[in-house]
């Protein structure tokens, strides 16, 4: 949800593809396109593999989009990709 003046906030979460996953939570990868990361929570431990961060962003025009993503040797690339607009 983003305000009149551009700024929002929302939680992703991860989930691990593996029980035993080689990555450290710290291993997830943020790429935003219009969009200005103010604040971040880190990754929160919900339960066994699966984290959350909650973000707080500024949105620079009308429209922007936050990427997520990991590299795993196991699984390869898993993504999602979050569009923001006003």
């Amino acid at each position: 949800m983003v305000d009149s003046s551009g700024k929002g906030s929302f939680t992703a979460v991860i989930k691990w593809e593996h029980r035993r996953c080689p990555l450290a939570k710290d291993d997830v990868n943020v790429d935003g396109k219009g969009v200005k990361v103010l604040r971040q929570s880190g990754w929160e431990k919900v339960r066994r593999g699966l984290y959350r961060n909650r973000y707080e962003i500024q949105l620079k025009g009308r429209k922007g989009s936050i990427r997520i993503w990991r590299r795993c040797d196991k699984k390869g690339v898993s993504e999602g990709t979050i569009t923001i607009r006003r």
